[in-house]
């Protein structure tokens, strides 16, 4: 793991950027979050330039800010939360860009970045991860329970959410 941590450390744009497309393109078994991690924060723009890529597949623009997210670069905040919000962008990458945003975003401003898809997403299922990730991360309540109140709420996503904010 060390070599592995000393090449990475070491290799040239173009390397860095070859190591990123192999590990995108992995089919066969899960990426690590350690293999991510050992990229260091030299990946991050080659990174956010693949995930707001629209003519790469969204599985690889989703990996994209998944990665993002585990080296915590806090320079995709907005970008990774422009994504999370655009309803023109596949399902995909909207879920991995609403937990990378809840992430990225500094604690204060989770609600507000998220609060647009919690109102607004065609996407039901949109609704309810952004309300888990405001009443967990951003302990967002108000808005999640008037939201809850105001649509027929199922699912996961919605329970997390209302079990976070009992009694809050």
């Amino acid at each position: 793991m060390t070599a592995l941590l000393l090449a990475l450390t070491l290799a040239t744009p173009a390397e860095l950027r070859a190591q990123i497309e192999a590990l995108l393109g992995n089919i066969d078994t899960p990426v690590r979050a350690a293999q991510w991690q050992a990229l260091g924060p030299e990946a991050a723009p080659a990174l956010r330039a693949f995930a707001l890529d629209a003519s790469l597949l969204p599985s690889r623009r989703a990996k994209s800010i998944d990665a993002l997210a585990l080296l915590e670069d806090a320079a995709s905040a907005a970008p990774i939360a422009r994504l999370a919000r655009d309803e023109n962008e596949v399902f995909v990458v909207r879920l991995s860009a609403l937990r990378a945003a809840a992430r990225l975003t500094p604690r204060a401003r989770v609600a507000a970045e998220l609060l647009p898809v919690l109102r607004r997403s065609k996407d039901a299922r949109l609704r309810g991860v952004a309300a888990e990730l405001m009443a967990t991360r951003a302990g967002a309540c108000d808005e999640v329970r008037a939201q809850a109140a105001a649509e027929e709420v199922a699912g996961r996503h919605w329970r997390a959410a209302l079990e976070a904010c009992a009694g809050k």
